[in-house]
């Protein structure tokens, strides 16, 4: 069945609707990236937790749920993982012995520029049919809803 004979068999309604929009988008993209990541043993939410720390090492775990809107309890898990690659270590924080500060290792910060080069690649096929001035208009729209999130 070719696309536009899928998009036939949709109600008008939600080819309307933003937010069943989005879903098929964030599906399609999380499909691809998934398949991508999993060929270096990562999920795309480590992969997350990753680029966080090397942009801003010696981050607090509950600083880094913040940001990526992560439930501390589940970030934990992400964290153990990406200790057990080698790629990030935790240590207390000095001055508050209940909290943990993450760190990227070197291996970590070795891998995340080939890791974000693929995840690129993955997101370029899984929108292959959308024209680059789209692209930007859907990433341009993304900030602007995250940024609105943010200001809330």
């Amino acid at each position: 069945m070719g696309a536009s004979s899928q998009l036939s068999q949709i109600p008008a309604t939600l080819l309307r609707s933003a937010s069943f929009q989005t879903e098929r988008v964030r599906r399609r993209l999380r499909e691809e990236v998934d398949t991508e990541l999993t060929r270096y043993g990562l999920t795309l939410r480590e992969y997350w937790v990753l680029v966080c720390l090397v942009e801003e090492d010696g981050t607090s775990q509950v600083t880094v749920a913040q940001k990526l809107g992560i439930d501390p309890s589940d970030l934990v898990n992400l964290i153990d993982s990406l200790e057990e690659k080698k790629f990030v270590q935790r240590e207390p924080d000095p001055t508050d012995r209940r909290r943990r500060i993450l760190y990227c290792t070197t291996e970590g910060r070795a891998a995340e520029p080939e890791l974000s080069a693929a995840v690129r690649q993955a997101e370029e096929r899984a929108l292959d049919d959308s024209k680059a001035k789209q692209r930007k208009h859907l990433r341009k729209l993304a900030k602007a809803v995250i940024r609105g999130e943010q200001d809330a």
